[in-house]
């Protein structure tokens, strides 16, 4: 757990999990998100005294409209990175094995089940883009809020009433969270936790083939247009 201040609880994944994000987005028609997060706020009420509770969590973004209905938050931040980038990382994450979100339609479907995992990863990427945009919400540019502080007073302090000196900031950012590791930490890692490995180098997009490039433009271009990142 950390504190900005004193008044102020920041978590990471607290609420939820993997299971809860894919559920929440193949169970969207029932009240499972509402039953999961309505038994979730009373823990935290019950656990936490901060003033502000907050939660940088991924899995919430199909949960949105049922956490805003069941928390009543004073501010939900919906953060977008350039695909360009999330993909290169992930490229060397993910585990092939995992169920993963798919297309409702059949035919998208069937281009998903014939398509490499770099399609997938774009696809991905691209569904909860367009979710969040088809539901108007604002899309925070991750990139911007740790490269310029005006950036992040503007959308994520000033909503808060929170302070934080630019040194701090800086302070904050120049620390390397949840890097992407080498190919041996990840080989050890995978054997001492009983992971998938994937044996794949972390390639810039710009060192792509040509062919590559044309699937992510493909897939996220248009989102991308939308979001400033082409």
């Amino acid at each position: 757990m950390k504190s900005i201040d004193n008044t102020l609880i920041s978590e990471h994944e607290y609420i939820g999990n993997r299971n809860f994000s894919l559920l929440s987005y193949y169970l969207k028609n029932t009240n499972y998100s509402r039953i999961f997060l309505s038994k979730v706020k009373e823990e935290i009420e019950s656990s936490f005294n901060g003033e502000v509770f907050s939660d940088s969590n991924g899995y919430l973004s199909f949960a949105s409209k049922t956490l805003e209905e069941v928390f009543k938050p004073k501010k939900i931040y919906h953060l977008v990175r350039d695909p360009r980038m999330v993909v290169s990382s992930l490229l060397v994450r993910r585990d092939p094995a995992r169920l993963q979100p798919m297309p409702n339609d059949d035919a998208s479907l069937e281009r998903w089940i014939n398509s490499d995992i770099l399609y997938q990863i774009c696809w991905n990427w691209n569904n909860v883009t367009s979710h969040l945009i088809e539901h108007h919400y604002e899309l925070l540019h991750f990139e911007k809020l740790i490269s310029d502080y005006e950036y992040c007073r503007e959308k994520i302090l000033n909503p808060l009433g929170k302070q934080m000196t630019k040194e701090k900031w800086e302070s904050i950012v120049n620390q390397k969270v949840n890097k992407t590791r080498g190919k041996m930490f990840r080989f050890l890692y995978s054997k001492i936790k009983q992971k998938h490995y994937e044996n794949r180098e972390l390639i810039p997009f710009e060192q792509w083939s040509d062919a590559d490039q044309k699937v992510l433009i493909e897939v996220c271009g248009e989102n991308m247009k939308k979001l400033g990142y082409l």
